[in-house]
């Protein structure tokens, strides 16, 4: 499964109803001011920018992921449906 089957499989937001989508953010930072080092890591939020779970309004909450799959997996995780995905 590509990286586009993965983004078509994401499910609606679960307050609005909206589109998803993931994002990865680099990160940067520096040990020691000699050595940078860089990782991504991901979220998956809604679209509708008025829905709370767009970013805007939501940023300190999001759950952040080192992989898009785990992001994914997560979002698309549902109260009542415990059985129906893997553990992390």
């Amino acid at each position: 499964m590509d990286v586009r089957e993965k983004l078509i499989d994401l499910k609606p937001c679960p307050f609005c109803g909206g589109e998803a989508i993931a994002e990865g953010r680099k990160i940067i930072g520096y040990y020691k001011s000699d050595c940078e080092y860089s990782f991504v890591k991901w979220i998956v939020r809604c679209t509708n920018r008025k829905c709370f779970m767009s970013g805007l309004r939501m940023n300190a909450f999001w759950d952040e992921f080192l992989t898009e799959e785990e992001a994914i997996e997560a979002w698309n995780r549902r109260a009542g449906e415990e059985g129906k995905h893997e553990a992390l």
